[in-house]
């Protein structure tokens, strides 16, 4: 099963906007990350670790708990791994991309055409 692409959909919190979304669902997906796909667009995992086994380019990874809530960022090398114990959900974007505020309640909005 491919990522389900929610293309017309973004995370926001306060003035931070998160790049396209894609859901990672099933294990393949999940492994996968954003490998396919790794610049402009942002994947969400529910899962607690993330791998960069097989990018060619750093990640950025944001963790989030189940409240929706981001706990921290962190920058993820080619062939790192990330394991957080209390994140529910993790928001892979390219290392380039702009970051939400630890603290920051996300919300999921649809994305408007500008």
């Amino acid at each position: 099963m491919e990522p389900i692409l929610a293309e017309r959909l973004v995370l926001e919190a306060g003035g931070w906007r998160s790049p396209p979304l894609a859901v990672a669902l099933s294990p393949v997906t999940r492994w996968r990350g954003l490998a396919p796909h790794p610049m402009g667009g942002a994947l969400l995992i529910w899962a607690r670790s993330v791998h960069a086994r097989t990018m060619m380019v750093p990640l950025t990874v944001t963790r989030i708990d189940r409240a929706g809530v981001v706990e921290g960022t962190h920058r993820l090398a080619p062939g790192g791994v990330l394991w957080f114990h209390r994140a529910a959900w993790n928001l892979e974007m390219p290392a380039d991309a702009a970051l939400p505020q630890p603290g920051a309640a996300l919300v999921v909005r649809p994305m408007l055409d500008e």
